[in-house]
């Protein structure tokens, strides 16, 4: 009960069970008439933390491969909530960032002969990572 406004509620949502509810005000005047608003909302408490990393794959080129000028660098990751960013790398060196999936063009003739490596690291909305690495040989 409170004798003025402006009104307030506190609500400790832990003590009802998770689902659909109703919560209604009510407010009396001195004439004892009462005027009521209800509004429906759902208790969401048990909230299931995402510890399920995502899932990612270098499409092109692949593992052992080898390359000569430009190579169309691919990859792509699926989560089960959602993928935050799914991001590119040559020899340790970020080359570029997407969501879901990514490509880059690299240019190999820039490159000394030998192995390199391809990095793809996936995110999800969670801080979950997937790093998948392939290596190449120029």
């Amino acid at each position: 009960t409170d004798a003025a406004g402006p009104y307030s509620f506190a609500w400790d949502t832990t003590t009802r069970a998770d689902g659909a509810t109703s919560i209604v005000a009510k407010a009396y005047d001195s004439s004892g008439n009462v005027g009521t608003s209800t509004i429906n909302v759902t208790v969401g408490n048990n909230v299931v933390a995402d510890t399920t990393a995502p899932v990612v794959n270098i499409t092109n080129p692949v593992n052992g491969a080898t390359i000569s000028g430009n190579v169309n660098i691919g990859a792509s990751a699926t989560d089960n909530v959602a993928i935050a960013n799914v991001s590119l790398y040559v020899d340790g060196v970020l080359k570029a960032t997407g969501n879901g999936s990514v490509t880059y063009t690299w240019n190999a003739r820039k490159e000394a002969s030998g192995t390199h490596t391809i990095q793809a690291i996936a995110r999800d909305t969670a801080g979950n990572s997937t790093t998948k690495t392939v290596q190449v040989v120029k």
